[in-house]
């Protein structure tokens, strides 16, 4: 949004990075702290969506969130969204109302019913604990 020009290029790059000791988001120490930091930028984002302008803005603020919900919420094991000591029990009313606002967003039949599924009963779709 502060570029002053933009340039699209006819080529594409990846890089990646083999680790040895394995990935470094699947470890429970990196996983924790990635869950915590997924959630501080959510709340950043709640922030920035009351300050700003133009309802395209809002709306990209809003959709955002909700990928970002939607990674936490794959993170989790079914203990761990449901302890009450996490504190995540208390953002599943936010969580269900950015679901229901993008409902069909870029979602494929079984994204579409996965969604249908997580606001009649998100625990459902947590029953199976992840193994790390």
């Amino acid at each position: 949004s502060q570029a002053k020009s933009v340039k699209a290029v006819p080529w594409f790059h990846y890089n990646y990075l083999w680790r040895e000791s394995g990935s470094l988001t699947s470890s429970p120490t990196n996983r924790a702290k990635r869950i915590e930091s997924l959630l501080s930028i959510i709340d950043m984002l709640r922030d920035a969506n009351s300050l700003a302008s133009g309802e395209r803005n809002r709306k990209a603020l809003e959709t955002a969130r909700f990928w970002l919900y939607r990674k936490v919420f794959n993170f989790m094991d079914y203990s761990e969204f449901t302890a009450p000591e996490n504190g995540f029990a208390a953002r599943i009313g936010e969580m269900k109302a950015l679901v229901r606002s993008h409902l069909a967003y870029r979602a494929t039949s079984m994204m579409f019913i996965r969604r249908l599924v997580f606001l009649a009963s998100p625990g459902c779709l947590k029953k199976r604990n992840k193994v790390i």
